[in-house]
């Protein structure tokens, strides 16, 4: 896998995806994801989530409890976004 630099957040993002693929082979048995990379493989039943770390349940997982339902005041969020000039275009290829 390459990145724009070690620690960037595209390393870091590089490295979740490798630590769901060993989630799902079963080398690891905790991992802490971004929701958008393992929805597919909770619903599809691949993954067992636990629970959520926003301060509220998530609509397209509403079964799962959030973290702060049991530690009050717990939340962990992160957004991510692309930006880029305006006027850009995409080219198909």
């Amino acid at each position: 896998m390459a990145s724009s630099g070690g620690g960037s957040s595209v390393h870091l993002s590089g490295e979740l995806f490798k630590a769901l693929t060993d989630m799902i082979g079963g080398q690891v048995q905790v991992l802490f994801d971004d929701l958008p990379s393992s929805v597919g493989h909770i619903q599809g039943g691949r993954l067992r989530a636990l629970a959520v770390t926003s301060g509220q349940r998530e609509p397209s997982l509403p079964q799962l409890p959030g973290v702060g339902e049991t530690v009050p005041g717990y939340e962990a969020t992160a957004w991510l976004g692309i930006g880029m000039p305006s006027g850009t275009r995409s080219t198909p290829r």
